[in-house]
This record gives C-alpha cells, sequence and structure tokens, in this order.
C-alpha cells in the first residue's frame, strides 16, 4: 500500500502534471487571444486609419476651399485697393500736371512779359547809346563843318586876295 509519502509525491506529481498542462493550455489560449486581440487591433488601426484618412482628406477639401475662398477675397480686395490706389494717383498725378501746366504758362508769360520788358529797356538803352553817338557825331561834324567853313573861308579870302593879287598885278603889268 502507500504512504503517505508515496500519496503525497503522486499528488505533487499530478499537481505538476495538471499545473504543466494547466500552463500549456493557459499559453494556447493566450497565443489564441493574443493573435485575435492583435488581429482585431489591425482591423480596428486599419478602419481607424481609414477613417483618419477620410475625415484628414475631408478637412483638407474644407481647407483648401476656405483658404482658396479667402485668397480669392484677399486678392480681389487687394486689387479693388490697388485700383483704387491707381486712380488715385492718377487723379493726383493729372491735377499735379494741371498745375505744373498752369505754373509752366505763368512762368513762360512772365519769362514773356519779362524778356519784353528786358527788350524794351534794352531798346531804349540802344536808343540812348545810338542818340548819344549821333549827338557826338553831328557834333564831331559839326564842328569839322565849321573847321571846314573856316578853312573854306580862308581859302575863299586867300583866293579873293589871290585874285586881287593877280587883278593887280594885271594892272599893273598892264599899265
Amino acid at each position: 500500500m502507500l504512504d503517505k509519502q508515496d500519496l503525497q509525491a503522486i499528488s505533487d506529481l499530478i499537481d505538476a502534471k495538471l499545473t504543466a498542462r494547466f500552463q500549456e493550455m493557459e499559453d494556447k489560449l493566450d497565443a489564441k487571444l493574443d493573435a485575435k486581440f492583435a488581429a482585431q487591433t489591425q482591423a480596428f488601426d486599419a478602419k481607424l486609419d481609414a477613417r483618419f484618412a477620410a475625415q484628414t482628406q475631408a478637412f483638407d477639401a474644407k481647407l483648401d476651399a476656405r483658404f482658396a475662398a479667402q485668397t480669392q477675397a484677399f486678392d480681389a480686395k487687394l486689387d479693388a485697393q490697388t485700383r483704387a490706389f491707381d486712380a488715385k494717383l492718377d487723379a493726383q498725378t493729372q491735377a499735379f500736371d494741371a498745375k505744373l501746366d498752369a505754373r509752366t504758362e505763368e512762368l513762360k508769360a512772365f519769362v514773356r512779359e519779362d524778356v519784353r520788358q528786358a527788350i524794351r529797356e534794352n531798346n531804349l538803352a540802344i536808343a540812348d547809346i545810338v542818340t548819344e553817338v549821333g549827338d557826338k557825331v553831328t557834333e564831331n561834324l559839326t564842328k569839322r563843318l565849321d573847321r571846314m567853313e573856316e578853312r573854306l573861308r580862308d581859302v575863299e579870302q586867300v583866293a579873293a586876295q589871290n585874285a586881287y593879287d593877280v587883278q593887280l598885278y594885271k594892272a599893273r603889268r598892264g599899265a
């Protein structure tokens, strides 16, 4: 018969075999559960990735559409501001050109008047010079004429004296 030790040894052996078998079954179950969990996790991740990709794509499309609309609105506003600025600049340029043209005409008129005045003054100065020169020439000519008349009188006197002397000589000779 078996004693208590043998029974204990048999019990330990059965216990060890049951524990080993339980561990083996537990490992198989864990492996099956891990494989099933991994497959479910992979399927869930794939669904989640697909859903996230679809949501991201939809969000990107909305964002692109919104950005395009905002860009278009900004470009339209910028174009309107640019046109307004260009129109204002053109108006200011035209006003400036008109003022410049008017001022140029004023200056031309002023210069023309100044030139006319300068010509008048020059003409008066020339007239004064011509008058002065004419007066001097007249004075010189008058002096020359006076001297010539004096010489002419002297020549006439000498000629008259010579004629008288010739007459006297002829009269003396003929007498």
